[in-house]
């Protein structure tokens, strides 16, 4: 399907009768062919079940890599939508146009599909278990166990796949009781992955 891209961009011109370069902003679009796949052709790998009032997260595997619809987002929107500005509010504002078009290219041509009309992202990582400390220990912050996205090589040691969901519970709270977060026990995690497609299986 295509899409046309309003974005921003800025570049160092000289203006007239002047001798420095000054940084001007200007407005242009950017037509985009996103890709279309249909439902059947990917497969239903997890679905992440948060604890807190919020609409479970679908997670489907195709083409090499897992992706999740951006509906889901909404509150916390990790990516732009397919049809927003570039142009408002966007961080990157200061980029020349070279720049700005490779990037938003890669965004919707490499990591944008559209299923059955609903825009889907690529996911950084495999989703995983990640338990996360906070304050000082003794109560002052706590232990706790997220699913997350990104930065499993940051922290590798405190991070589980998927399936090792009983393993991260048992670390979370051992990090938790030698932190003398007692508030924490036993631990209750954020999230949870269920596993419709085990690793071995996708395709």
């Amino acid at each position: 399907m295509q899409t046309i891209i309003p974005f921003s961009y800025s570049e160092d011109v000289i203006p007239p009768r002047c001798r420095k370069p000054r940084r001007l902003t200007y407005k242009d679009t950017l037509t985009i062919e996103v890709r279309e796949v249909k439902l059947e052709d990917t497969q239903l790998a997890m679905i992440e079940s948060p604890c807190l009032e919020r609409p479970d997260i679908e997670i489907r595997w195709f083409d090499g890599r897992f992706w999740a619809c951006r509906n889901h987002y909404k509150n916390h929107e990790l990516y732009p939508s397919i049809d927003s500005s570039y142009s408002t509010h966007d961080i990157y504002w200061y980029e020349t146009r070279a720049k700005r078009v490779a990037s938003i290219t890669e965004d919707l041509v490499d990591n944008t599909i559209l299923i059955d009309g609903q825009v889907w992202k690529t996911l950084p990582e495999e989703p995983f278990y990640s338990v996360r400390t906070f304050g000082m220990g003794n109560n002052h912050g706590g232990t706790a166990l997220f699913v997350e996205f990104y930065g499993s090589k940051d922290y590798p040691t405190n991070c589980f796949y998927a399936e090792d969901f009983d393993k991260a519970i048992v670390f979370a709270e051992s990090v938790a009781i030698e932190r003398g977060d007692t508030k924490d026990v036993p631990m209750h995690a954020h999230s949870i992955l269920t596993i419709f497609t085990p690793r071995e299986l996708r395709r």
